[in-house]
């Protein structure tokens, strides 16, 4: 399957939201927000298990698995989840968003002149995939990246930017 099976779901979801209004109005999003925050500072935090959402929705609606499977996750990746939420327009400013976010931060990061020979280069590669999962599971990632980016950022500092 195209994409890691995200594809026919992909599909499903253009399909059926409006250009400028999604069927989950924003639902997926809060609780990706949600996710972040930390159980000592939210007792009553409910699970992030969003790709068991898209399971029992779209994915039961193509066929691919039933409404009551609670075992199952599905990833439809970020700009599809703008989609079921906010619409097709949301989702395709998303795709350019990403990118040019994710490539400023790149950039940031390694340095231009770094971006074939740093030893961070292939990490951050692999990192790009991170976007087909659900957008609370990335930020839950995102989240889990601070120390070491503190970490690697004093080194930095400390060597005075000759690394």
């Amino acid at each position: 399957m195209f994409f890691r099976g995200i594809y026919p779901l992909a599909g499903e979801l253009t399909r059926r939201n409006g250009p400028f209004e999604g069927e989950w109005h924003g639902k997926t999003i809060s609780r990706g927000f949600e996710a972040v925050v930390p159980r000592v500072f939210n007792p009553n935090k409910r699970d992030v298990n969003i790709g068991n959402f898209f399971c029992q929705t779209v994915g039961a609606d193509i066929g691919v698995s039933g409404r009551n499977d609670t075992l199952n996750n599905i990833a439809i990746s970020i700009p599809f989840e703008f989609v079921g939420n906010y619409g097709v327009v949301a989702g395709i400013l998303s795709f350019g968003l990403i990118g040019f976010l994710w490539t400023l931060f790149v950039v940031w990061m390694l340095s231009p002149a770094r971006l074939s020979n740093h030893p961070l280069t292939p990490y951050l590669a692999i990192s790009t995939m991170g976007f087909e999962s659900a957008f609370g599971h990335y930020l839950a990632g995102l989240r889990g990246l601070i120390i070491p980016l503190l970490l690697c950022f004093f080194i930095y500092k400390m060597f005075r930017g000759k690394m």
